[in-house]
């Protein structure tokens, strides 16, 4: 008998107990004690009152006791027929990227894993490097470097940093805009416009839309809102909130379940005190759920008890909450220190989020299957008895490499330890030697010497890290090529299922997709909307070194064939001897003897593809091209000029970071600010959009 791990065993218990109702058991085994048992007696003892005393009040109540709040049960018979949602439109999602408006309310946080030394040193990675810790590497540091002392008094805001998805926001009463985090390094991010506009918030008096601010909320979806979600669409189509948000929000249909979609206020691009801040976006700005947070007070060791105290509450009562989050968020309020410490790279240093340590559970190995990546590599996947982490659960992980198999050494029937990392991905190691019985494992499992696709014998790496098929028509191999050739080409919103579906073979198959075989694979209205994607990509102008870039070549990046391509005409990469065109590679300045080895060796792979995308005119060919203007954007964007500029030879690229060789920065007015315009260089000009417009022949 295959034991079950203990939520995998509620979860089945209870639906078990809905078939019989009267016959099933409850708990464990049942124990009988005898009477005499020395244990009994004490159920009689009156001495005991209570097994814990708090000497002070404050603590026993809780950082969060006065802020608890939780929804109540769904009654089904609320939602025993499928609601009528045929009145909203069903195409409101875009793949539409634009740039942020306000850059202070875009960006992430650093991340530490424990409070305490104590609690590093106990887990046993006090000296791994990867592995931050609140007390030595943020109040320490900052003590260190004499930000912060021993003495003087601080204040801390402390927040819960909630699991969902970042939105940027134009309101007033209500969301004139939003957009996702996105790409800050490129300034680039997802329209969610079309999702959001409109959205409501009823306890705010009404303001123009020529007084509106910027404010950032995290998007989520309670725990009832997504039981609420699957009731309406006739099936659970996410595991959590976490997925449920990131999936609705990239549904064609996600405006129609809009009311489903809880924003937490986070931040506004208003000067005010951060304290001030927080009452009035949860006065003004929330949504059925708060920001929840704490204030406290004290010197440096004060401030490490009450934030120790903070995380462990939060982190008790995580399971009650009606909604997930990951961690607590620390800001510190005064602002001295804010100022002084300042942003870096879209990261606020006067802030610090506390994660949450993953969740640990017991399994048995069942055994492994495999995958096949786009280079070739073989992923062994893991595959045990289910585990149960936050009402979901997981029979499977990555195995990563065949290193990682080697290491593990695992043999079906032993038993393993499964950690949720970061809410999302199972991690499997294996216990302490002598944790479990040998004797329950039956057959140690063997790594294949073929492809698990298409039979082909593998190749190890010199090393033995990784394990390859070396079949460039392997279907694995050229199906995991293809889906990261799309992302890379940002034609979005189709996965490998979607490729799949429609039988994609090569990158010239790809671009011959019919409307007809597309609405075929992917039905009407999907089928439609790729339709429409690809002809709008092979219509607009991209350079060659983008499209060779996406294609697949191991290790070799976009701005990698920028250089080369420069250089070396497309046709040469195709026709050259392989002696020659390593030659010729390897003497251009930034390319190694490994990339040039890697193309070289590649090219017959790829050999279709290259002569099919010089067959494209919408391609626009880079060889010999003199360096051009580079022209970037901030806070503004323009699709023609954009592509009038690149048909000119500039390199004109909204999505593009900002170096200090960039020769032109435009902005949406004078006055501008954001972390591009921090970047540029001496001799970069910023320009007002619509005065470079008027006067483009006077700035080129």
């Amino acid at each position: 008998m295959c034991p079950l791990e203990d939520g995998v065993y509620d979860k089945l218990n209870e639906l078990y107990k809905a078939c019989d109702p009267e016959h099933y058991q409850v708990g464990g085994e049942v124990v009988s004690i005898d009477n005499s048992d020395r244990y009994a007696a004490s159920n009689a003892d009156s001495g005991i009152v209570t097994p814990i005393i708090f000497a002070d009040p404050s603590i026993a109540n809780g950082l969060f006791y006065e802020n608890l709040s939780a929804e109540p049960p769904i009654d089904p018979r609320l939602y025993d027929r499928q609601i009528d949602r045929t009145a909203y439109s069903k195409n409101t999602r875009t793949n539409l990227t634009v740039p942020h408006k306000y850059p202070k309310l875009v960006g992430t946080l650093d991340k530490c894993k424990f409070v305490l030394i104590r609690e590093a040193m106990e887990a046993g990675v006090i000296d791994d490097p990867s592995v931050k810790i609140f007390e030595r590497d943020f109040l320490g540091r900052l003590f260190m470097d004499g930000v912060i002392n021993q003495y003087r008094e601080y204040t801390l805001l402390l927040e819960l940093k909630y699991d969902g998805m970042s939105v940027e926001a134009d309101v007033t009463d209500h969301i004139l805009s939003a957009r996702s985090r996105g790409d800050t390094n490129l300034d680039e991010a997802e329209d969610l416009t079309p999702v959001l506009k409109g959205y409501p918030f009823y306890n705010c008096a009404p303001i123009p839309d020529e007084e509106a601010f910027g404010m950032k909320f995290e998007a989520i979806i309670t725990k009832q809102n997504l039981e609420k979600l699957a009731v309406l669409k006739g099936k659970q189509p996410y595991a959590n909130g976490r997925n449920g948000i990131v999936g609705l929000m990239k549904s064609i249909d996600a405006y129609a379940y809009r009311d489903l979609i809880t924003l937490v206020p986070l931040e506004t691009s208003l000067d005010i005190d951060p304290i001030t801040e927080v009452e009035f976006m949860n006065t003004y700005y929330n949504s059925g759920v708060y920001l929840k947070y704490a204030v406290v007070k004290g010197n440096y060791q004060q401030l490490l008890f009450q934030v120790y105290q903070f995380v462990k509450e939060a982190e008790a009562i995580r399971e009650i909450m009606p909604f997930m989050y990951d961690g607590v968020v620390v800001h510190f309020v005064d602002q001295d220190i804010r100022q002084r410490l300042g942003r870096v790279n879209s990261v606020n240093r006067y802030s610090m989020a506390i994660k949450f340590n993953p969740t640990v559970k017991e399994a048995i190995f069942l055994g492994y299957t495999y995958t096949v990546g786009q280079n070739g590599n073989i992923t062994p996947m893991i595959h045990y008895t289910p585990v149960e982490f936050f009402g979901t659960i997981h029979t499977k992980s990555s195995g990563h490499s065949y290193q990682r198999f080697k290491e593990l050494d695992l043999s079906i029937g032993e038993i393993i330890n499964v950690t949720y990392r970061n809410d999302v991905m199972p991690y499997v190691s294996k216990p302490f030697k002598g944790a479990y019985d040998e004797s329950m494992s039956t057959m140690k499992e063997k790594f294949p010497m073929n492809c698990p696709c298409c039979n082909t014998p593998l190749i190890f790496s010199d090393t033995m890290r990784t394990a390859r098929c070396p079949n460039p028509k392997c279907p694995d191999k050229v199906m995991a090529r293809l889906t990261n050739m799309v992302d890379k080409l940002n034609i979005k919103g189709f996965s490998e299922a979607s490729l799949r579906a429609m039988q994609v073979t090569s990158f010239d198959d790809f671009i011959h997709i019919t409307e007809d075989r597309a609405v075929r694979a992917l039905g009407e209205v999907n089928g439609k909307k790729f339709y429409a994607i690809l002809q709008d990509f092979l219509k607009n102008p991209i350079y060659d070194y983008r499209i060779i870039g996406s294609l697949g070549f191991t290790g070799v990046a976009i701005e990698t064939w920028k250089k080369i391509l420069r250089q070396v005409h497309i046709n040469d990469i195709i026709s050259q001897s392989p002696g020659y065109l390593y030659e010729t590679l390897r003497r251009i300045k930034g390319i190694g003897d490994n990339t040039a080895s890697i193309i070289v060796n590649e090219r017959p792979d790829f050999i279709e593809d290259l002569l099919t995308f010089t067959r494209m005119p919408n391609v626009v060919c880079s060889y010999h091209m003199s360096q051009p203007k580079s022209i970037r954007f901030t806070g503004c964007r323009d699709g023609d000029l954009e592509a009038y500029l690149c048909s000119m030879g500039y390199d004109c690229n909204s999505r593009a970071s900002v170096t200090k060789s960039t020769d032109i920065l435009l902005v949406p007015e004078i006055g501008f600010s954001s972390e591009k315009t921090r970047k540029v260089g001496e001799k970069t000009r910023i320009i007002p959009i619509d005065e470079f417009k008027k006067n483009m022949k006077k700035y080129l």
